[in-house]
C-alpha cells in the first residue's frame, strides 16, 4: 500500500518532489488508495474551485483527535465550498488497516477521505509537529497553519481571496533526545511560567542571593548564584538554620565536604557551589521557600533534624564593656575582618555577631557570645586570628577575655536518607 501520491508530468514519468511555500503552485498531485471516499483515486486539481485542506495527522496524535470534530464543522457548514482531506504519512509508522479501522470505527462522530502512507506530500510540506495544516485554492498554496488558525473566520477570508490574516504555523525544529529549548531545541523559549534549575558553579559569576516581589509583597522568584549548599539550606529552613553555622552543624553524610567551605580553592567550587533559580506564579513567601526545598530534597535529599547537644565550646564573656562600647556617633562601620591579609585587623562600629562566625570559622568549634553586648563595638585584633593566646591577650586589654566550656548548643543534624 506505499507510495499513495504520485507527482506525474505529462508524460506520465515521475518528477522531482521540491517543498512548497504560501504563494506556491501545486503541480498536478494524484492521490491514490484514498480510504473512506466515493474512489481510492482523485487527482488535487479536480478540486481547484474549492478551499482544500490537507490536515496532517497520526492515530497516536491526541491533538489531532480533538481538532477533527471542529474541521468536521467547518466542512460541514462549508460543504460545497471546501475540501478536507486526512494525510497520514509514513514516518507516522501507522499501518493501512490501523488507519481504515481508526476511521471506520468513527464514521458517526466525522468523516473525511483519507490519504494513507503518504511520502510525497510530506515532502512537499515539511513539518516538525502534528496536526499541521495545508490550504489550498486555486492550485496555490495559500496557508501553513496549526490547530488554531482552522477557523471559520480564516475560511470565510480564504474563500474571499484573502490570506493575510490566515496565521501561518512555525516552523519549529524539536528533538524529543534534548531538553526543550537548549541550544534553540524547539524554538527560543517562551516567557517561563513556572520553572526551576540547578546548575553547577560559574566562573566569573558573582556569589548572591535575591527574592523578587510584586508591588503587593508576594514572592515570584528566588535566585541563588555561586552558592554554598549550606547557603541553600539555611535559606530553605529558616528559622531552624538561624545562626547555624558550619561549627553547629553535625553531619552524618557521606560526602560531608560540601559543608566545609574553602572558598579560596577553585576545585572546591566547581564540585561544590551551585547556581539556583525558581519562578512561580506571585505567592506568599512561605509557599515559595516551600518549592525551595522540594527541590533540594529531590537533589541532595539530606534529613534536617534541629536538636540540642553538648558541645566543646569557646565563650566570650566581659569585664569591662565600657571600652569597646564607647566611641564616637560618627565612627565610620568598618572592617578589614574578611580580608585576611594578615595586617592588625580593626573592627570599628560593627556587632559582635560577624566577629563570633569569623571565629568559629577559624577554630571549627562553637563561639558563644556571654558578653550580653547589644550594641556595636570597636575592637582591635592580632591579624593572625588562629594564634590563640595573642587572640585572648588582645580580648583581655579591651575588657573580653575566653575560656574554654561545654555548652549546650542549638545544632542541626543533617543526615542522608
Amino acid at each position: 500500500m506505499g507510495g499513495a501520491l504520485l507527482i506525474l508530468n505529462a508524460a506520465g514519468q515521475k518528477k522531482n518532489v521540491k517543498p512548497l511555500d504560501i504563494g506556491d503552485s501545486l503541480p498536478d498531485i494524484t492521490l491514490n488508495n484514498i480510504i473512506n471516499y466515493e474512489s481510492t483515486t482523485v487527482q488535487l486539481s479536480n478540486f481547484n474551485d474549492k478551499l482544500v485542506i490537507l490536515d496532517f495527522w497520526a492515530t497516536w496524535c491526541g491533538s489531532c483527535l480533538q481538532s477533527f470534530p471542529k474541521t468536521y464543522r467547518l466542512q460541514n457548514r462549508f460543504r460545497e465550498k471546501i475540501k478536507i482531506f486526512l494525510v497520514n504519512s509514513l514516518s507516522t509508522k501507522d499501518s493501512y488497516n490501523k488507519i481504515k479501522e481508526f476511521i471506520t470505527k468513527r464514521r458517526s462522530a466525522y468523516s473525511f477521505p483519507v490519504v494513507p502512507l503518504d511520502t510525497v506530500l510530506s515532502n512537499l510540506f515539511p513539518h516538525h509537529s502534528i496536526p499541521y495544516y495545508v490550504w489550498i485554492y486555486h492550485g496555490k498554496v495559500c496557508g501553513l497553519t496549526d490547530a488554531d488558525g482552522v477557523n471559520e473566520g480564516n475560511v470565510q477570508q480564504a474563500l474571499s481571496g484573502n490570506f493575510g490574516n490566515i496565521s501561518p504555523a512555525e516552523k519549529i525544529i524539536y528533538d524529543f533526545n534534548k531538553p526543550l529549548f537548549e541550544d534553540g531545541n524547539g524554538g527560543k523559549s517562551a516567557k517561563f511560567l513556572f520553572q526551576s534549575f540547578l546548575t553547577p558553579y560559574i566562573s566569573g559569576l558573582n556569589s548572591g542571593f535575591s527574592a523578587d516581589k510584586t508591588k503587593q509583597g508576594l514572592f515570584q522568584r528566588f535566585t541563588f548564584t555561586n552558592s554554598s549548599v549550606l547557603d541553600l539550606y539555611s535559606y530553605a529552613y529558616y528559622p531552624a538554620f538561624a545562626n547555624i553555622t558550619p561549627a553547629k552543624l553535625i553531619l552524618v553524610i557521606a560526602d560531608s565536604l560540601a559543608f566545609i567551605t574553602h572558598y579560596e580553592s577553585l576545585d572546591w567550587k566547581k564540585k561544590y557551589l551551585y547556581n539556583y533559580q525558581a519562578q512561580f506564579p506571585p505567592r506568599p513567601k512561605g509557599e515559595g521557600v516551600a518549592i525551595l526545598r522540594s527541590d533540594l530534597q529531590k537533589y541532595f535529599g539530606f534529613k534536617v533534624t534541629p536538636a540540642f547537644r553538648n558541645l566543646n565550646c569557646w565563650v566570650l564573656k566581659a569585664k569591662d564593656t565600657k571600652q569597646i562600647t564607647t566611641f564616637p556617633k560618627d565612627t565610620k562601620r568598618e572592617t578589614n575582618l574578611f580580608e585576611k591579609s594578615g595586617l592588625p585587623i580593626y573592627f570599628n562600629n560593627y556587632e559582635m555577631s560577624p566577629l563570633m562566625k569569623t571565629l568559629e570559622e577559624v577554630y571549627k568549634i562553637p563561639f558563644v557570645d556571654e558578653t550580653g553586648i547589644t550594641v556595636p563595638v570597636k575592637l582591635s585584633l592580632p591579624g593572625d586570628l588562629h594564634d590563640i593566646q595573642k587572640l585572648k591577650t588582645s580580648l583581655m586589654e579591651q575588657g573580653l577575655y575566653l575560656t574554654q566550656e561545654k555548652k549546650k548548643i542549638k545544632v542541626i543534624i543533617l543526615s542522608d536518607k
